[in-house]
């Protein structure tokens, strides 16, 4: 009953904010800002009936309202650009004043009028006050100067995101980051992708807009389009309690805005070229590679109907050939290429696992009996031989990638008349990245292959002035991102030619199976197969503001669905796990030669998994929301945020119910029930309020104290891998194990129990998932999510105390908090266990292990994730006055979780397992960043040198230099072997630098029946600094005409970049072993880029 009572008071407030919303035709997270204040006389009484005008200087566009019988004024709806205000009152002079307004801004600007006659005009030169006294929510606001001036690697904008306080880019090299390659993530990789946490939160937990509108990708989160340098007007990062009108996110909120079109024309067009000849190698390279990057383009916005009709539009192509960072693999030796592995004595001894005696001088090629696998023993001979000595990571290799792309952006601004406004935006963009293989012939290395992209979008904007205190913006938008991954070689049957079975069975299965272990004693080879992934995006965002005395109320919302498909033929050309490190405790005992590569020779795979050779389904989920909030100026000096937002997401359902879970409770394959079955219960409970302050100390606008509290839900839907979708019967893949007396290897599958690996003679299973008894599913893998899964959700409180310093300065100190509930983890149920009382219990009363018989993992979605973040962040600001700008920001913090979710997670998913709550991997305790542009005071216009001749200011004058510096807290992480985290016996850390960055003789193996007493995330790699410098002069060539050129340098003193060290027990290189950092992370080698960049 008192379940059913909350279900109905639940149902009355989202019915009763619905039709709030609606009876205001409201449905919203706009772009645009609005500018409120007093007006009041030289004593401070107010002033009522003063007509307040703002004028668009860039399009002519006017607003006017009246100030209250309070004195005061709010102005709504303006879009982010400067603007002209005149403030009029009979008996009273007029005052004008020019001010710049941001996206989302609400700006406050109370206005002093002097006595005298309205034809007398008072000019107020300074601009909006930094200190903002109206909100709690705490962000930063990027303009399009700082995007184009700055030095940003691969003008990516997203990177200046990361100077704001409590922004990193996460796990360095991570999957947001898309420097593995990821299909989803890997555009602008060189620099971090679109990877952002936020205030310790997982980089999936962020919501980007685009004009208003939803710019996500959805399967794991990052962006769809990325907005130019060029075409960026300006974005907002808010990073804690922002307004109810913003959800989906429990980490920032990244909104972006377009340029828009003026009366002016207005333009540029740019190149920017580097290559090897300039750059510094790469710390750990023998040599540098060869290296070429274009990345050019053009802008040209203007009128069509001045001051009605207004366009722009943007282009950007990139042209790169880029040498990845050095790469070692371990293959076969010429000796172990035949058979012959003696160079493994007096390590390691191989055994025979048909008589489990020796080998004799590890000879297997001298067995009696023909015993080596004639496919095997091709498939070895196809490694390349070793160019580095040693037995472990003796093959050295390049990669080289290739990346094209295209891009353009076209928008329409028009004044229909003095209350309404419309806007239209396309955009579309096409990206291709192709990364060669480890090994020449044979698909090796993770990303290699291509990866093509997509992405177009409409969306139509109109702002309506329904009266002076009532206002509305609509936005309506339909967008499709379309990613995939072609394997490399596509197009030629790898695995066939080697007499590998099933491997190349259908043309759209090209290149080679998978097989590997753990990677260590041979490198693996091929990939899961191609695959395509289009989404669809269909949004209607609508908002309401009506001011009503003191009050500014916004009521409004969004209904967005997503169409997702995906065509994956999972694992279908099969995956042969070896039994990794040939430790016979990573598959229950099996017996083992001790050395992988002498187990394909002599013996069987750990499991075999394959799946059917396609596999299209299209999945639907809506994505819908409604918020109210009222901004109230309770007293002169105290504002008063208060909101509350109701979130609904439906879980995915598909188009024709071609989906399944897996039931923990009966062990039974549960199919959807039509294409309106989603298998799961949808969450209904989420309600996020948002409560927060601002108190403006003396009420001058020059001190404020804020601070707030706000529940925020975003979505986790854990990529591809983690859909219902890819369950049996529809997808999947069947898996049969060594354990179930199930015997394989590479040339086919012999007698059950057998030991004798000649007696593989027989077909491969093909892995037929549609025939599956959903009653008792038998020699497949499955995903469970459970029903009652929460949305994940994030609390976040923050108090700070700002300070106006000088006219263009203004300082911050405050603390930030987060608490992050009902994330996402997986583990598998029938994973081995390590140690008592560590696993999840079995569901269905079954004693572990092995809670359930289907024969392969059981793989459970759980809401089990949690996140604790505290934190002080520090700022100061000082906005372009007199030719410099800077920002400075610090932040000291602590990370908290238990675990990562689908993605950067190095749990073993062989183990039944969740990881403790201990520090998280995305815990970086110090974080310092410094950005600054600054116009030398040489030539015509500035401080010296106004009086030169052309000769002298052409050489010597308008030259500017700008930078960035980041320094932060390296990398944690642990040290585990085989999953299981190991002993620490003493002092980690050599002291000795990087080429013995950890102290062997201090880690131990953990004895059978537990984990190691290495907490989590304790050990932390070298911290990292890096400064980007730039410099750049302007030529003028002729009136508004003028020529830029510049010279970037990116990691200007070419400091290595150091990545974690070595963490593999079993390797004893004391050149490139265990506890040796040979590595540095990717594309942070000193790099020189030259650009010449047109503008009028």
């Amino acid at each position: 009953m008192k379940n059913l009572s909350m279900l109905r008071v639940q149902k009355y407030v989202l019915a009763a904010m619905t039709l709030l919303c609606l009876a205001m035709t409201g449905l919203a997270q706009t772009e645009s800002a609005r500018i409120q204040g007093t007006v009041a006389d030289a004593n401070g009484a107010v002033v009522a009936g003063a007509t307040v005008t703002v004028t668009s200087v860039g399009t002519g566009r006017v607003s006017k309202v009246v100030s209250n019988a309070d004195g005061s004024y709010t102005v709504l709806s303006l879009q982010p650009g400067r603007y002209r205000i005149e403030v009029a009152q009979a008996n009273f002079k007029t005052i004008k004043q020019e001010v710049t307004l941001e996206v989302a801004q609400s700006a406050n600007l109370d206005f002093a009028l002097e006595a005298g006659a309205v034809s007398e005009t008072v000019t107020v030169t300074s601009d909006i006050p930094q200190v903002d006294t109206t909100t709690s929510a705490l962000g930063q606001v990027i303009s399009g100067r700082e995007a184009i001036d700055l030095p940003l690697n691969g003008r990516n904008v997203l990177e200046l995101a990361r100077l704001t306080p409590g922004v990193t880019q996460g796990i360095p090299a991570g999957f947001a980051t898309g420097v593995s390659g990821n299909a989803e993530t890997y555009r602008g990789r060189n620099t971090g992708g679109a990877a952002l946490s936020v205030n310790g939160q997982r980089t999936q937990a962020n919501n980007f807009l685009l004009d208003g509108v939803d710019n996500n990708e959805s399967l794991v989160n990052t962006i769809n389009v990325f907005p130019s340098a060029e075409a960026v007007q300006e974005f907002r990062v808010q990073t804690s309690v922002a307004s109810a009108e913003f959800g989906r996110g429990g980490g920032g909120i990244v909104n972006s805005v377009i340029k828009s079109g003026t009366n002016r024309f207005f333009g540029s067009a740019f190149a920017f070229v580097r290559n090897d000849n300039f750059d510094a190698r790469p710390t750990f390279n023998s040599t540098k590679n060869e290296f070429r990057r274009g990345q050019f383009g053009g802008t040209f916005g203007g009128a069509i109907w001045r001051d009605r009709v207004f366009f722009f539009g943007d282009y950007e192509g990139l042209r790169q050939f880029l040498p990845l960072n050095q790469e070692t693999a371990t293959v076969p030796t010429a000796l172990m290429r035949t058979g012959n592995f003696s160079e493994l004595l007096p390590s390691i001894q191989l055994r025979d696992i048909l008589t489990n005696l020796p080998i004799a001088n590890n000879r297997v090629d001298l067995l009696s009996g023909n015993r080596m696998n004639p496919v095997a023993l091709r498939y070895l001979q196809a490694f390349p031989l070793p160019n580095r000595p040693g037995i472990f990571n003796n093959y050295a290799t390049t990669r080289n990638e290739t990346t094209n792309g295209n891009t353009f952006d076209t928008r329409i601004d028009a004044t229909l008349s003095s209350k309404h406004s419309l806007f239209g935006r396309f955009s579309w963009g096409k990206f291709e990245q192709t990364v060669s293989s480890r090994l020449p012939a044979l698909p090796a290395g993770f990303g290699s292959g291509t990866n093509p992209t997509k992405t177009k979008g409409i969306v139509f904007g109109l702002n309506s002035s329904l009266r002076t205190d009532l206002f509305n913006e609509l936005r309506v938008q339909a967008s499709r991102i379309n990613y995939g991954y072609t394997p490399p070689f596509f197009d030629q049957p790898i695995s066939g030619n080697l007499g590998i079975p099933n491997a190349n069975r259908d043309a759209s299965l090209g290149g080679g199976a998978l097989i590997g272990g753990y990677n260590g004693q041979l490198e693996y080879t091929g990939d899961f197969g191609p695959y395509i992934v289009p989404q669809d995006t269909y949004q209607i965002v609508d908002s309401m503001s009506y001011i009503r005395g003191n009050h500014t109320f916004k009521v409004g919302g969004t209904v967005l669905r997503r169409d997702v498909a995906l065509y994956r033929p999972n694992r279908g050309k099969g995956y042969f796990f070896l039994i990794g490190n040939s430790d016979p405790s990573q598959c229950g005992g099996a017996p083992t030669t001790g050395w992988e590569q002498a187990d394909l020779l002599i013996g069987f795979v750990c499991n075999y998994q394959i799946g059917p050779p396609f596999g299209t389904v299209g999945t639907r989920n809506w994505e819908n929301a409604v918020f109210a909030q009222d901004d109230w100026k309770a007293t002169k000096n105290l504002t008063l945020n208060l909101g509350l937002r109701y979130e609904y997401f439906t879980n995915p359902t598909e188009m024709y119910g071609r989906q399944a879970n897996f039931d923990l409770t009966t062990g039974r394959l549960v199919v959807a029930n039509g294409k309106s079955d989603s298998l799961t219960n949808t969450d209904t409970n989420n309600f996020s309020p948002r409560l927060g302050f601002a108190y403006d100390f003396g009420g001058k606008g020059k001190s404020v104290l804020r601070g707030g509290y706000g529940m925020f839900y975003f979505l986790d839907r854990g990529g591809i891998d983690n859909q219902l979708a890819q369950n049996p019967p529809y997808s999947g893949f069947s898996q049969f194990n060594y354990g179930d007396g199930v015997r394989i290897t590479l040339s086919g599958r012999a007698p059950n129990g057998t030991l004798d690996s000649r007696l593989a003679t027989g077909p491969l299973p093909l892995g037929d998932v549609s025939s599956v008894n959903l009653n008792n599913p038998q020699n497949v893998s499955v995903l469970a999510v459970k029903p009652d899964n929460k949305t994940s959700n994030v609390q976040q409180f923050n108090i700070q105390y700002q300070r106006q310093l000088t006219d263009s300065t203004a300082l911050s100190i405050g603390y930030v908090g987060t608490r992050g509930s009902n994330l996402i983890l997986y583990y598998n149920l029938n994973g081995r266990i390590v140690e008592a009382n560590t696993n999840m219990p079995c569901p269905n009363g079954r004693t572990s292990p092995n809670c359930y018989t289907n024969g392969g993992p059981v793989r459970v979605r759980d809401d089990n994730g949690k996140s604790q973040y505290d934190s002080l962040q520090i700022q100061l600001e000082r906005r372009f006055t007199a030719g410099w700008q800077y920002r400075a920001a610090y932040t000291f913090s602590q990370t908290r979780d238990n675990g990562e979710g689908a993605f950067d997670a190095v749990a073993d998913n062989n183990i039944n397992f969740i990881e403790p709550m201990a520090k998280s991997r995305v815990d970086f305790p110090h974080v310092l960043s410094l950005e600054s542009v600054y116009d030398l005071p040489f030539g015509k216009g500035r401080r010296w040198g106004s009086n030169w001749n052309s000769a002298a200011d052409a050489f010597l004058g308008g030259w500017q230099i700008n930078g960035i510096f980041r320094w932060q807290s390296g990398q944690p992480f642990d040290v585990r072997r085989n999953g299981v985290r190991v002993d620490l016996v003493g002092d980690p850390y050599t002291g000795g630098g990087a080429s013995m960055y950890l102290n062997r003789a201090s880690f131990v193996d953990a004895p059978a029946g537990r984990f190691g007493n290495l907490a989590r995330n304790s050990l932390r790699a070298p911290s990292n600094n890096q400064l980007n410098m730039g410099v750049s002069k302007y030529f003028n060539l002729y009136e508004r005409f003028k020529m830029q050129f510049r010279a970037d340098f990116f990691n200007l003193f070419n400091t290595p970049q150091l990545a974690v060290p070595n963490t593999d027990l079993g390797n004893t290189s004391t050149t490139d072993g265990f506890g040796t950092i040979r590595s540095t992370y990717q594309f942070t080698n000193r790099q020189i880029q030259f650009g010449l960049r047109l503008e009028f």
